[in-house]
């Protein structure tokens, strides 16, 4: 979640040929190889600023283990709503903003669906603080940035037969 934008170029990064200036011997000039060697003008940098690696690789059972509590700690704290049937006829964010808003969901929520449908997620991709995934792509730190989590009823069954098969 950094911003990781302070970077410059080494030798390797810097946009020029490696072939030798001039030759080696006879010219009366210095010996010098290639044009962007870090003591020539315009050259690479010798120990130049890269990008760091932030990332830290979890185990994919790690992963699924902290999404199965992430959502288990919402559970228990109540903050889960599970809808039997979740249908947008039209791509209209007006009327999924009054949907959520008669739901108590004004302060946004991460919802999980099980298969994609494009009228809902046009529908709600505009309200702020509001995540649309699809179930197979909800992880942890999704599960927790937001409030409440909304699962429709086939995707909470797909979480519950994983969570069982992964016993």
């Amino acid at each position: 979640m950094r911003q990781d934008s302070a970077r410059t170029k080494n030798r390797s990064r810097v946009a020029g040929s490696t072939r030798k200036l001039y030759r080696q011997k006879g010219t009366g000039n210095a010996r010098a190889g290639m044009l962007r060697t870090p003591v020539r003008k315009g050259g690479g940098r010798a120990f130049a600023k890269v990008r760091p690696a932030f990332v830290k690789g979890l185990p994919k059972k790690m992963r699924r283990i902290a999404r199965n509590n992430a959502i288990l700690a919402k559970i228990e704290a109540n903050e889960v709503l599970i809808l039997d049937g979740l249908r947008c006829s039209e791509p209209k964010t007006k009327v999924f903003a009054t949907m959520l808003s008669a739901l108590g969901l004004n302060r946004g929520c991460l919802l999980a669906m099980h298969e994609p449908d494009a009228n809902v997620h046009k529908s709600g991709r505009n309200i702020p603080d509001t995540d649309i995934r699809l179930v197979d792509d909800v992880n942890a730190y999704d599960v927790l940035r937001r409030s409440r989590v909304v699962f429709t009823k086939p995707a909470f069954e797909r979480v519950l037969s994983r969570a069982a098969a992964a016993k």
